[in-house]
């Protein structure tokens, strides 16, 4: 429950945490609500969310990643590079 409600957290790195563990680990209903995610203001969630949804094969992850190595910030668009050339 703690990290379903983090999912809504005014703190980006606590939203990130929480999309990437529920990604990985969650239930259906979880990976939907990390989904929402994929949208988020901070690219750090977009990038965690992202990540975690990877691991699950979903398929909007992928154009998440591709457009965070467009966004400018060297940071996340090399582990966004990285975790597509995985």
């Amino acid at each position: 429950p703690a990290l379903t409600a983090a999912l809504a957290d005014k703190h980006p790195g606590k939203r990130a945490a929480a999309a990437l563990v529920l990604a990985r680990v969650g239930t259906a209903e979880h990976c939907a609500a990390v989904r929402a995610l994929l949208k988020d203001e901070s690219p750090r969630v977009r990038l965690r969310a992202a990540q975690g949804l990877l691991s699950v094969r979903d398929k909007p992850a992928v154009e998440v990643l591709v457009g965070l190595i467009g966004e400018g910030d060297v940071e996340y668009a090399s582990v966004a590079e990285g975790l597509l050339q995985q």
